[in-house]
Formats: C-alpha cells, structure tokens, sequence
C-alpha cells in the first residue's frame, strides 16, 4: 500500500494499491493547491510506502514511470 505524503501537507488519508494511483493523488493535490487565492501555495506531497520500509527496486522502477509519463 502506498500513499501521497509530504512533510507540510501531510497525508492523503487514502491507502492506494499502487504506485500509480498515488503518483496522481499526490498531482491533484498540487493541482489543487495551484488553484489557491493568491497562487503562492504548494504540494510538498510524494508517493511513499505506508508499511516502514524501503522502496523494493520493482517499485523503484514504477515510480520512475509515472514520473516521466
């Protein structure tokens, strides 16, 4: 399980079954902050694994993809 998190905005509160569907929760939350009065906001949010532990290097591989698609 994988979630959009970031030390600002905190989490998403979804658990999201892979990487992809994070990596776009993670865009609409910058999207949203760029819609803001005022335009100055921003999304510190980025995919991470909710269990403690390292990104396995399949994984790696995925978070790779969605960042370049």
């Amino acid at each position: 399980m994988y979630e959009a998190h970031g030390s600002v905005r905190g989490s998403c509160g979804h658990s999201h079954r892979s990487i992809r569907t994070a990596h776009v929760c993670a865009a609409d939350d910058r999207e949203a902050c760029r819609r803001l009065p005022g335009g100055n906001a921003y999304s510190d949010r980025s995919v991470r694994a909710i269990e403690p532990r390292a990104f396995r290097p399949h994984e790696l591989d995925q978070l790779d993809e969605v960042r370049c698609a």
